[in-house]
């Protein structure tokens, strides 16, 4: 499975962008999600508020390597690895 994130539409319609990922194969762990108010009224979110929908994809064929990344079994806020 891969996975696929989107903004719900009813944020986008007032102005809130998101920076959004693929999901890897064989990835586990917290996923990491930045998002920017562009519109022109003070958006306020709550614990518990719906803001994304994922998109799960049934793939093909077995991946030939599954994600071995940095960022596996993160959990919490994780800033940037190098």
């Amino acid at each position: 499975m891969a996975g696929t994130l989107h903004i719900r539409s009813s944020l986008a319609r007032v102005g809130i962008i998101a920076s959004l990922a693929l999901v890897d194969p064989g990835f586990r762990g917290q996923l990491t999600i930045s998002l920017y108010n562009g519109g022109p009224e003070q958006f306020v979110m709550r614990g518990g508020d719906r803001f994304v929908q994922i998109v799960l994809h049934q793939l093909d064929t077995r991946t030939q390597r599954s994600y071995r990344g940095r960022y596996q079994d993160s959990k919490g806020v994780v800033e940037r690895r190098a």
